[in-house]
């Protein structure tokens, strides 16, 4: 996309329920967003990315081809909770 790419994130629904589906207690969704948007950045910025999280865990893991903004595409998040806005305003590149 020639650098075009702006990538949205949101820790989901507020239904129980489709967290239970899949196996994810809905009171971790917050947390294990934060640690996806490392996640994204780390594999975005280094040749070879390594993490460790409560949730992720991997090493010298290349992405290719690699994105063209330097950095990575611009992050967004969504959402309208106390949560959503501090996470925005901590990891977010946009909102």
């Amino acid at each position: 996309t020639g650098g075009r790419v702006i990538c949205g994130v949101g820790v989901g629904g507020d239904s129980e329920k489709d967290f239970e589906l899949v196996g994810v207690p809905m009171a971790e969704r917050g947390r294990r967003t934060d640690e996806g948007i490392e996640v994204m950045r780390a594999l975005w910025t280094e040749d070879e990315a390594s993490f460790s999280g409560p949730y992720t865990r991997f090493e010298d893991v290349g992405l290719n081809p690699m994105p063209t903004q330097p950095g990575g595409p611009p992050i967004w998040v969504a959402g309208w909770a106390d949560g959503a806005l501090r996470r925005a305003g901590r990891l977010g590149d946009g909102w």
